[in-house]
């Protein structure tokens, strides 16, 4: 502190502006002359010093732009919020990058350069940049790099990519206009109600709002059906039933009653200070704190701008009138009724619920539009349960067992959860689809616009309480009565992922990426999952590895196993088959559970550790003979037989996908067709082989040597084929 402020950049901006080649010199220079000593590493340091004010920067920017009913959540999952290189404005993030991209001698290189943003990478030329790297790793590391320049050059060919990402994701997905400052109309509860098909058992709603300005009511029929988007399912759709207005008599009795009546919609946190008001009692000023059932209104939060019954105040030893205003004094309407000034019917409808329907009547003019009345709180899409909330590693490794589904059905909110990021999941632990309750609201049925530029989002989402997600409808385009819409929402950026995985991602619709129907795009995606959970599992300590297999345990691994080993067993008493997605994960399970049992025994061979009770504990529920699911060959028509080698494919890719290994012998573009049939058929005859009963060399041997044998000859045919066509030539 002492130094950045003798050199004046004590101040985030001017720390951050300065570059770091500048501030280590400077502060080399100052420690030697005002400390006489010599620093190591300068660059480091200052390095180190930009990086805590950029994270300050970020935090405090993140938490200016959310308060309670503004700013939309995205629907984000790990692509963007953990992963990803971008930030939730769109912006490039360093730090996020360089975290999450490059290895550990990497960053700690080009942080001890002055080298850590982006934008300081690429202008450095590679030639600099990779002597610097050899010397650095010669010094510190005491080793050689084979090729600096080549590995310098893919940092900043991943830079380039990552900036190329940025471009292709220009489109901004913001709220329609004015959607972040939209009045919210009231809803009439007593004429609100959700019911429920009898066959399908979907859920209908009818709803009436009213606006506060006018009185007037507004009467909705909210349906579920096939959507209008193809291959989307169910759409929710919005109907307007029409206006009712006040008649005449009663008009004019509201205007009267609730003329000097403003609105109030500011509340005071209970746990403050009651508010004082100044009042003048002859020559004196005095502060007087007003207490006593005249000051609060009514559930419209209406008041007088004036008192017309005194109020007292306490002051000194004496009781005096006070009266005050003209803005400050909230009138209870209470005692209002209690006069018989106003009428009070049991369901009383306007400001000042002091109407029936016998005061209203229908306005079939009258158009809904957002911008006019105001917007509709459709309901909480999530969480309904306490299982409904999830740290971000909890979601992942649900995202990733149930084959990536629930990353369709999540809200990323900003209350932490135990320290770490909060994803609402209302998706089921044991299928991995929407549960009974979300299916029970609407929000659950409401599509996205995604990238069709003719479909209008009139819905948006909104964070309340920084913890429960609520879906508002923003119709723009007026509605006459009869009219209905399709209610769609726009999940963001975030959501990217998952839009590229169904098939209308931006380049799915550019015909660069294909979605997760073909095969070779599939595993692709898969493939970087599981290389993300093989890194992550890696990296556990030990504390860490007990709390995801106990929650993996207690969400997961028990209903499942005991839910499939019933199919497959043929059990009496099962009842229902299994789900594909089910199956799938009880399969990846048994692959987590080894990834788990590996780190264990890194972690705690040769330690005290190695036979403690937690760690006998762990072993018993990651067990492979409990995890794997035990099927027979007897049962040719099994669906988990080929979910089995469909998984076991993807896992000894995984496995062997090095650098030294077949590196992605499921691609196309890098391996040809017989070389990745041979792969394949390789693996399913070994998994084949060892369902259902110990596997050898000698079962093995006749089917793989087949194998080769007719790779060969397809090669074979090939040649003679060419070698015909050329010498006829």
């Amino acid at each position: 502190k002492e130094f950045l402020k003798s050199v004046g950049k004590f101040s985030i901006n001017l720390l951050l502006s300065t570059p770091v080649e500048e501030l280590s010199a400077s502060y080399e220079e100052w420690r030697r002359q005002h400390r006489n000593e010599v620093v190591l590493y300068p660059s480091a340091i200052c390095a180190g010093w930009q990086t805590l004010a950029r994270t300050f920067k970020n935090e405090t920017q993140g938490k200016a732009k959310t308060t309670e009913l503004e700013g939309t959540n995205v629907k984000p999952n790990r692509y963007v919020d953990e992963s990803s290189s971008i930030n939730e404005t769109g912006h490039y993030d360093d730090e996020r990058f360089l975290e999450t991209k490059l290895n550990t001698s990497a960053k700690e290189f080009l942080k001890h350069t002055g080298k850590c943003s982006i934008e300081s990478l690429l202008s450095v030329s590679i030639t600099k940049l990779a002597k610097s790297y050899k010397e650095y790793r010669r010094l510190h590391f005491n080793d050689d790099v084979e090729s600096p320049y080549a590995t310098c050059a893919k940092w900043q060919s991943l830079v380039r990519d990552y900036q190329d990402e940025i471009n292709r994701n220009k489109e901004h997905y913001e709220d329609p206009e004015d959607a972040k400052d939209f009045s919210l109309m009231i809803e009439v509860e007593h004429l609100t109600r959700v019911t429920f098909e009898n066959v399908t058992l979907l859920p209908i709603k009818h709803i009436t709002v009213m606006d506060n300005r006018t009185e007037q009511l507004f009467s909705f029929r909210i349906n579920i059906r096939q959507s209008g988007i193809p291959d989307s399912g169910y759409g929710a759709f919005l109907t307007f039933l029409g206006a009712r207005k006040l008649k005449e008599r009663a008009r004019i009795l509201s205007e009267k009653l609730m003329k000097d009546r403003l609105e109030f919609e500011e509340f005071y946190d209970e746990n403050e200070e009651p508010p004082t008001l100044e009042a003048v009692i002859g020559d004196y000023n005095v502060i007087v704190t007003l207490t006593g059932q005249d000051l609060h209104g009514n559930g419209n939060c209406t008041y007088f701008s004036y008192t017309r019954f005194p109020l007292k105040a306490k002051l000194y030893d004496k009781i005096q009138n006070v009266f005050i205003g003209p803005n400050e004094v909230h009138d209870d309407v209470q005692a209002l009724r209690s006069r018989n000034e106003i009428a009070s019917p049991e369901n009383g409808l306007g400001k000042l619920k002091m109407f029936t329907d016998d005061d209203y009547e229908s306005d079939d003019e009258t158009q809904f539009c957002s911008i006019d009345q105001g917007t509709i709180d459709l309901g909480r899409y999530g969480p309904f349960l306490l299982t409904d909330r999830k740290t971000e590693m909890e979601f992942n490794l649900k995202d990733f067992l149930f084959d990536f589904e629930p990353a369709a059905w999540n809200f990323h909110v900003e209350e932490k959860l135990r320290g770490c990021s909060q994803f609402i999941d209302v998706t089921d632990d044991c299928t991995g689809e929407p549960h009974r309750l979300a299916c029970s609201n609407i929000p659950k049925y409401v599509n996205e616009v995604g990238h069709d530029q003719t479909l209008k989002q009139n819905v948006v989402a909104r964070d309340q309480h920084n913890r429960v997600v609520h879906y508002y409808i923003n119709q723009h385009e007026p509605m006459s009565k009869g009219d209905t819409v399709e209610l769609l929402v726009n999940y963001g950026i975030g959501y990217e992922g998952t839009r590229e995985r169904k098939g209308y991602g931006k380049e799915n619709i550019e015909g660069i990426l294909e979605c997760d129907k073909v095969e070779v795009a599939k595993m692709k995606r898969d493939h970087a999952e599981r290389e993300y959970m093989v890194d992550t599992i890696k990296n556990m300590k030990l504390m860490k590895i007990k709390h995801y297999v106990e929650f993996l345990e207690s969400r997961f691994i028990a209903p499942l196993v005991e839910f499939t080993d019933a199919y497959i067993r043929k059990k009496r008493n099962y009842q229902r088959i299994p789900s594909r997605r089910q199956l799938v994960a009880r399969q990846r399970l048994s692959w987590l559970g080894s990834l788990f049992r590996r780190q264990i025994d890194d972690l705690t061979v040769g330690t005290t550790f190695q036979d403690s009770r937690d760690v006998q504990n762990l072993r018993k529920l990651l067990d492979h003979k409990r995890l794997e699911p035990q099927i027979s060959l007897s049962d040719k028509s099994s669906p988990l037989i080929t979910i089995l080698i469909s998984e076991r494919y993807e896992e000894v890719l995984c496995s062997v996908s090095k650098e030294d290994g077949l590196f992605h012998a499921y691609d196309p573009s890098m391996w040809s067709k017989v070389g990745r049939d041979f792969c394949r058929d390789f693996i399913k005859t070994v998994t084949l082989n060892s369902i259902g009963r110990s596997s050898t060399f000698g079962r093995l041997i006749d089917p793989l040597f087949k194998m080769a044998i007719q790779a060969i000859d397809i090669i074979k045919n090939a040649c003679n084929t060419l070698n015909s066509a050329n010498s006829t030539q």
